[in-house]
């Protein structure tokens, strides 16, 4: 009896030992499938990583780009401002110049008439210098 019941656990034993293959067989598979795919997500995370410098290197550079354009615009601001300064000094000398041109045009035509007055004065000191001599 002791030998039935040794040769019973001996077969329960092997069959068990038979369905517990397919189990770690199971298990030895998902456990590979695991590791592959933790090693995926690594790499992926890995690429993520580099995308994410790479879009903060590129939005450093268009921030530094921005600051250019911000400094030349001020700087451009400033040269506007100055040319405009510029021109309305050119603005106001030319108006001096036209007063100036006028007034000198005035001081001509005062001077012409002053020396055809004196023209006349002259002629008319010589006709009483001619009455004179006679």
């Amino acid at each position: 009896m002791v030998a039935d019941e040794v040769r019973q656990l001996a077969t329960r034993t092997q069959e068990a030992t038979l369905n517990i293959q397919p189990l770690l067989q199971r298990f030895r598979q998902t456990t590979e499938q695991t590791v592959q795919l933790t090693h995926e997500g690594q790499t992926l995370s890995r690429q993520g990583m580099a995308a994410v410098t790479s879009v903060r290197e590129s939005f450093s550079q268009v921030n530094e780009a921005l600051d250019r354009i911000s400094s030349m615009s001020v700087q451009i601001a400033s040269a506007m401002e100055q040319q405009g300064q510029v021109a309305e000094d050119l603005n106001q000398q030319a108006m001096r110049i036209a007063d100036a041109s006028r007034q000198s045009a005035a001081k001509a035509l005062d001077g012409r008439r002053i020396s055809e007055e004196i023209g006349h004065q002259v002629e008319g000191l010589r006709s009483l210098a001619e009455r004179f001599d006679r």
